[in-house]
């Protein structure tokens, strides 16, 4: 018997314990079992104590302990809690030799039970047991399938009668032995070993000794089968060797390179790719340089000279002078050499002529260039023709039906130009219209497009039109231009011209109706006087009905429940997760269909309406915040578009404090849209409220940023959080240099100024990198959604959240 403390050392042992460990009183107490028995005892002592201490129970458990002597014991071990009336624990155990051998015998049987079935049952690891006599004792199911033997045939067998090839067999005696008799172990190692069938079975061998309970030695073999792996590396060897071939069938050049003895190797058909004969002069980097096109040298040379810092590849395409003077286009591909440590110690590559397929393909792309030109644009003026004009007016429908906006088709021809031709010549002719195609050009935006149709007609696309009155605006430029004269071969010709207007959706809504109501537009112009722009309309009187129409009908959209909001999402390009939403107000009447913003906002502004209709955009979607926030959309914003008219009212600080208040939203949850244009006209009605909006954390953003003529000083002096960049120059971004050099700039500006910056219109992956790569914060348009109803949000937004 003995007792312990809860530091499980031994504070009192009776006399039988003592004569039990082999060691007086006074050299047990203050020591633990780790001090009495080995390691793998004492743990099983410990675990005792640990589960008593932990449930204030007796525990009882039987196991083999050796004693003082070294003899093995079969013990009964008990340990219970002793507590005092100070509440202090300690352990009293008790150990009682057990008589009974069969009770001992199952206590092994039952953990050699466990330890085969855990051998026997595992699935990927062939395990194989031997004696010292090499003659199996165990084999699992799993080297059963591995081998083709089933454990019952090789039961008994020795080890080189069932997978060890002949002549292996030596090896594997002597390692056997030394293990035995020397401790030398067996390394782990791979093998080609035999199946029944005789086939050869690639394994990875690792080996355990173990004794016995009669002290006998076993040895255990467990093997990893190769097979899946020895066949993926043949099948990359005949890869490589079939490259090997192709590249002799192609008669491409060798070389190579060691960088410390700065040796260089070519085969024969490189000395031929430079014109030389082979062995006719010592390779070298410095040989091959002088080979090397001086429009290409100093790149080659920094090429070879970057060589040994990089990772040992290359891939460099360049121009070859060859001895008898010919150039020639070729590829060099390189990769590393190895030495036995893995180091990088050279490299080596092939030289592929690729000129004829380089010349190939520039014959191709000129032709293909000279076919589009040809079938795309006028051979007089270099404009875009009729058919082309129908494509790109196709394309301008199809965005302006997508975003609710306007599109402007104008019809324009020079005046009196039949009779210049006729006293001129058609050589002076085709230069004056070449002079108008340029002055044309000069009185479009960037987006815009001028086409010739034939003879002296001309078409003006304006796509994305804020409001048809835009069109107006050009209209007018181009009269100014054309009433100044042209001055050719020393000739002063007057040649004012006359425009006719058509707009989607009010004129058509397909390309052909929009240019037949152009023409028609035109004509009406050059009855008119000439020299002057009229809009289509087949009574002029009826315009002006159907706008009054429509004012009537917005006048009651609110209350009949025509008006509803769709949101888009604007989307962080670094964290991939939507951080807000744009609201956007929709009208669809049941007698007009859908009304595009463009056409029926300025009807609400010059009928009054927009500070109620204003009023109810500003407080919806608050609300469907209020609701996103609820569901656990916590961090996310609603941006609002705000009109100059509702700045004109004056109370638009107090109306958004009393909508944020009643909603118990955030100020800073909130901004409010404002165009380029309103911050530079209304800049004395603005900036006070947009003071007022700063002091109470509303965000405000610059929307359409870079199509005005915004002053960078207004965007220091007011409260400006967000600059979002016109999708009008996102939409060539990838393509056009001068857009990337104007988008970088409003970039660079906007985070100099602390401003957040985000790119409208993106509309596929290239447009996101583009603006990503020069640093856009967010991006916004169809490539992630358009403008959806609240319940399809709260699937995008989930979504996004999913990850």
């Amino acid at each position: 018997m003995f007792i312990k403390d809860t530091d499980r050392r031994f504070i009192a042992v009776n006399e039988a314990f003592c004569q039990f460990v082999g060691r007086p009183r006074e050299a047990i107490l203050g020591l633990t079992d780790a001090d009495l028995f080995d390691p793998q005892e004492a743990e099983i002592q410990r675990r005792m104590d640990e589960r008593a201490l932990r449930t204030n129970a007796s525990v009882v458990d039987e196991d083999f302990l050796h004693d003082g002597t070294g003899m093995r014991m079969f013990l009964q071990a008990t340990r219970s809690i002793l507590r005092t009336r100070k509440g202090d624990r300690y352990l009293v155990g008790h150990l009682k030799r057990l008589q009974d051998t069969q009770a001992a015998d199952e206590v092994v049987r039952r953990g050699e039970v466990r330890f085969r079935a855990l051998l026997e049952e595992t699935p990927s690891i062939s395990v194989q047991g031997y004696d010292r006599d090499r003659r199996v004792i165990f084999w699992n199911k799993a080297s059963e399938k591995l081998y083709g033997f089933t454990a019952e045939e090789a039961m008994g067998k020795h080890i080189e009668e069932l997978i060890i090839p002949g002549e292996m067999t030596p090896m594997v005696k002597m390692l056997i032995d030394d293990w035995i008799e020397k401790g030398i172990p067996i390394p782990a190692a791979e093998h080609d070993l035999l199946h029944r069938d005789g086939g050869i079975v690639p394994v990875y061998s690792s080996h355990v000794m173990l004794t016995n309970l009669n002290g006998e030695p076993e040895l255990y073999c467990l093997d990893l089968d190769l097979t899946d792996r020895r066949a993926s590396e043949d099948a990359l060897k005949a890869s490589e060797e079939r490259l090997r071939s192709a590249q002799s069938i192609a008669k491409v050049s060798n070389w190579q390179w060691t960088f410390d003895s700065n040796r260089m190797e070519w085969s024969d058909q490189m000395f031929l790719q430079l014109g030389l004969a082979p062995d006719s002069v010592t390779p070298s980097v410095e040989t091959l340089l002088s080979y090397v096109h001086p429009d290409d040298r100093t790149r080659v040379g920094r090429m070879f000279d970057d060589a040994p810092q990089g990772d040992g590849s290359l891939s460099h395409e360049f121009q070859l002078c060859q001895a008898d003077g010919q150039v020639r286009t070729v590829l060099t591909l390189a990769k590393a050499m190895e030495d036995s440590a893995g180091r990088v110690v050279g490299m080596q590559g092939v030289f592929q002529d690729i000129t004829d397929r380089r010349r190939a393909e520039q014959a191709l792309r000129n032709a293909q260039v000279r076919l589009h030109r040809q079938a795309n644009y006028d051979a007089t003026t270099g404009l875009p023709n009729r058919m082309l004009a129908n494509d790109r007016i196709a394309q301008a429908l199809k965005h302006g039906r997508r975003d609710s906006h306007s599109v402007g088709i104008m019809f324009l021809d020079l005046d009196h130009f039949k009779r210049i031709n006729d006293t001129y010549g058609y050589a002076f002719g085709d230069a004056l219209l070449c002079a108008a195609a340029e002055r044309m050009m000069t009185c479009i935006r960037r987006e815009d497009t001028v086409a010739r149709l034939g003879g002296d007609e001309f078409a003006i696309i304006l796509p994305d039109l804020q409001r048809a009155a835009d069109a107006e605006t050009v209209a007018c430029k181009l009269i100014d231009a054309f009433s100044k004269p042209f001055v050719l071969e020393d000739q002063e010709i007057y040649a004012p011209t006359s425009v006719g207007i058509a707009v989607y959706p009010l004129d058509g809504d397909e390309p052909a109706e929009l240019l037949r109501n152009a023409d028609s537009a035109m004509y009406l112009a050059k009855n008119s006087g000439r020299g002057t722009y009229r809009f289509f309309t087949s009574d002029l009187d009826r315009e002006s009905r159907e706008r009054a129409r429509m004012e009537s009908l917005l006048r009651h959209a609110l209350d009949r429940g025509e008006l509803n909001l769709v949101y888009q999402p604007l989307v962080s390009v670094s964290a991939r997760s939507v951080v807000g939403v744009e609201a956007l107000l929709r009208w669809t009447n049941p007698s007009l269909g859908a009304v595009p913003p463009d056409v029926f906002v300025p009807v609400a502004e010059d009928a009054g309406l927009i500070g109620s209709i204003g009023a109810w955009v500003l407080d919806q979607a608050c609300d469907q915040l209020r609701g996103w926030h609820d569901a656990g959309h916590k961090d996310l914003r609603v941006s609002v578009n705000i009109s100059g008219h509702q700045f004109r009212r004056g109370d638009l600080a107090d109306m958004t404090s009393r909508i944020l208040g009643d909603r118990g939203l955030p100020a800073h949850t909130l901004e409010l849209e404002i165009t380029e244009s309103l911050f530079m006209d209304k800049v004395a009605e603005a900036g006070p409220q947009l003071a007022d909006l700063r002091d109470m954390g509303v965000r405000i953003a610059l929307d359409d940023f870079g199509t005005g003529y915004s002053s960078l000083s207004y965007l220091k002096r007011f409260p400006v959080h967000t600059l979002k960049i016109d999708r009008t120059f996102v939409r060539d971004v990838v393509t056009d240099k001068g857009d990337r050099a104007l988008i970088g700039a409003i970039i660079a500006m906007g985070h100099s100024l602390e401003l957040d910056i985000v790119a409208e219109g993106v509309e596929d992956a290239e447009q996101r990198d583009a603006v990503r790569a020069m640093g856009c914060d967010l991006v916004q348009g169809y490539l992630y959604s358009r403008p959806l109803p609240p319940e399809e949000m709260d699937a995008l937004l989930a979504w996004f959240d999913e990850g």
